[in-house]
């Protein structure tokens, strides 16, 4: 377990602290392989239709940004194996 300060966003070290957590939700969880191997499963990036400007004034891409905050910005959208939406 981790204690302190968390990093500043943008920071080199909140880099390295988004990169873990990236690998972790690319390569660990079991629930995105499950979904991901569903040709049913569809997967978004939230706000890739966003200009930098507009993501500074939303809360999960603003405020909350960084791995202090809302560090993963995916839409896992639903499918038949699990009806329901997952965006962490």
């Amino acid at each position: 377990m981790k204690l302190g300060v968390p990093p500043l966003p943008g920071s080199a070290e909140d880099a390295v602290e988004l990169d873990v957590i990236h690998f972790i939700f690319e390569n660990e969880l079991p629930i995105v392989k499950e979904l991901r191997n569903n040709p049913d499963y569809v997967e978004s990036k939230v706000y890739e239709n966003y200009s930098e400007e507009d993501k500074e004034h939303r809360l999960t891409s603003g405020p909350l940004r960084g791995s202090r905050g809302v560090a993963l910005q995916v839409g896992l959208c639903a499918c038949s194996l699990h009806p329901r939406v997952l965006t962490g």
